[in-house]
């Protein structure tokens, strides 16, 4: 199989979602997308709260209030780990444990609720953080 690079995947990469993952996985691990090597190990070591941080993330950057936009982030990730796995043999077992993968869901989707208050402000709610927006 061919040995996945990460910074030459970012740059490649149009889709929204997944750079916004890139970019969080970069700040996590506090690696320099431009000058260090990105270890693939690091994919399999993300657990659900890592991943529900790349969410938190996303929403806050992305100043995201629509729920199925949010849902459809966690879509996109699955299938970024899909291609991982598919293609370069790197795994995840939340991606490929159907009990963890499932516990997974359940967490993330207590991450966006979307309520508007009296003043018709959006604030989403997370298990984590409260982000105003």
């Amino acid at each position: 199989m061919p040995e996945f690079n990460l910074s030459e995947y970012k740059d490649k990469e149009t889709n929204t979602k997944r750079k916004v993952f890139i970019e969080y996985l970069f700040l996590k691990y506090g690696i320099s997308s431009d000058v260090d090597k990105f270890d693939n190990e690091y994919f399999a070591c993300l657990n659900d709260e890592d991943l529900i941080q790349s969410l938190e993330y996303y929403i806050s950057r992305n100043k995201v209030t629509g729920q199925v936009t949010a849902r459809n982030y966690i879509t996109y990730i699955e299938q970024f780990f899909k291609t991982l796995s598919d293609e370069y043999g790197i795994r995840n077992e939340i991606f490929t444990n159907i009990d963890l993968k499932n516990e997974f869901i359940i967490k993330e989707k207590g991450v966006y609720r979307v309520e508007v208050y009296k003043n018709q402000n959006a604030w989403i709610f997370s298990n984590h953080i409260r982000l105003g927006l």
